[in-house]
């Protein structure tokens, strides 16, 4: 299955629960995602990992993001504005890197929120734990 197809997949099976995203941005969260935790042969990457459905519920239920859910729209927006879902790696790692280092201490602010929010829920999805030496015993 390509990018693209899994991409779609995702934002077809998260959308119909997002009323604070659009399928479109989804699609381009999912992206950030996998530059921010990207995905390898032994292990998934933030959009499949947890984090994506981290975020999703999170701004959808107003909890500890709620300040963010006005924010996520707006960047993300911004960002599929150049494409940024359909870039190869290497160059959404660039616009990234510029929204990183921003002379904008909003922007630089907010893309480590997120990449605060991408941890948070990528490592505490069970299904990662083994990967940072947790075991679940008896």
């Amino acid at each position: 299955m390509s990018d693209s197809e899994v991409l779609s997949q995702i934002s077809k099976q998260s959308s119909s629960r997002s009323t604070v995203l659009a399928p479109q941005q989804i699609v381009c969260l999912s992206a950030v995602l996998d530059r921010i935790i990207p995905p390898d042969s032994e292990s998934a990457g933030g959009s499949t990992g947890g984090a994506l459905t981290y975020i999703l519920r999170h701004l959808e239920e107003g909890g500890n993001l709620a300040p963010f859910r006005s924010v996520y729209p707006v960047f993300l927006d911004a960002l599929e504005a150049d494409g940024f879902a359909a870039l190869l790696p290497a160059d959404q790692d660039k616009m990234l890197g510029g929204q990183e280092r921003s002379p904008d201490p909003a922007a630089r602010r907010f893309f480590r929120s997120l990449a605060e929010h991408a941890q948070e829920g990528y490592y505490t999805s069970p299904a990662n734990w083994s990967g940072v030496g947790f075991e679940v015993t008896g």
